[in-house]
């Protein structure tokens, strides 16, 4: 049986297609484009023209979906919080592509995010996860596989750029801001600490860790955090050889994947954790479980 669901993201909109078997959802692959709905709202509203280009993409998504026989499901989370037209959007996008979009609460957010990543490791049954997306990131702390608190911060790595970093990629002063807004963002949460394992989640992990692959660092399906301090210093203040390394590997992410590795850097230094995991699983496979599960308590 398969599933497909599209994810409106602040930055990007991605169509993931998994198959259900023996109870776990297996990623088939994604397709996604690059629109940056959050730079696009002005005012609090999306422009119609920027509507129109969302239906446009989940369009083609839906399209994509036939080969396996499925209709998508569709949410969306910081990405069109923030928007004061959010009816119209919902409106247009359901006349033009007869698609509903379910708009995600930040803590459904870390709560659907942590479901799709603990169904699918045994390895890590406690510890804190952070999800970072482009708007917003989801902080989790868990044990024995089961939620004990969260948070759904109002920053992620696209934020964080347009409120930090002046120039293509962030300085030291600015780098200095990051930290320190960051550490007073999780100061009001105590139960942000200590812990043995950091579990990161969303698209600037699964960069993070591309990076790591594709650059030669130790990774051997986790980070000490030391290790993932030395990635970020390989690429900071980044010569035109890195940069093109970055254009090569992560082009949608080049100007926002030092601002996002800034902050969950200090994450890591606040949890101090023996070990950083990064989950490929998430959202995405976390929505359809919660479908799955409905259907059966019908």
């Amino acid at each position: 049986m398969y599933y497909s669901v599209i994810d409106i993201g602040s930055n990007t909109v991605k169509c993931e297609i998994f198959e259900y078997i023996e109870n776990k959802l297996v990623s088939k692959g994604f397709v996604s484009r690059q629109l940056g709905i959050i730079a696009r709202i002005k005012e609090g509203v999306l422009p119609k023209e920027d509507i129109i280009l969302l239906c446009e993409t989940l369009s083609h998504f839906k399209s994509e979906c036939k080969a396996y026989n499925t209709l998508p499901f569709c949410f969306a989370t910081e990405s069109l919080r923030k928007a004061s037209n959010l009816d119209e959007i919902k409106e247009n996008v359901k006349q033009l592509t007869d698609i509903y979009i379910d708009l995600i609460p930040g803590r459904d957010e870390a709560l659907l995010s942590f479901k799709g990543f603990i169904k699918n490791t045994s390895s890590y049954t406690q510890g804190i996860m952070a999800d970072m997306g482009g708007g917003s990131t989801e902080i989790l702390s868990y044990e024995d596989s089961h939620p004990i608190e969260l948070n759904s911060f109002k920053f992620g790595c696209l934020w964080l750029k347009k409120k930090f970093v002046k120039s293509r990629f962030p300085s030291l002063s600015e780098e200095n801001k990051i930290d320190s807004f960051i550490r007073k963002e999780l100061g009001a949460y105590p139960w942000i600490r200590s812990s043995d394992t950091l579990c990161i989640i969303g698209g600037t992990g699964t960069a993070i860790e591309k990076l790591a692959l594709k650059c030669g660092f130790e990774y051997n399906g986790h980070f000490t955090k030391e290790g993932f301090r030395s990635l970020y210093e390989f690429f900071r203040d980044p010569s035109e050889d890195k940069i093109r390394l970055l254009e090569e590997h992560i082009p949608a992410r080049v100007e926002t994947i030092l601002p996002g590795m800034c902050a969950l850097l200090t994450v890591a230094d606040i949890v101090s954790p023996e070990k950083i995991y990064i989950s490929k699983d998430g959202i995405r496979s976390g929505y359809i479980y919660r479908i799955l599960e409905k259907e059966e308590e019908r």
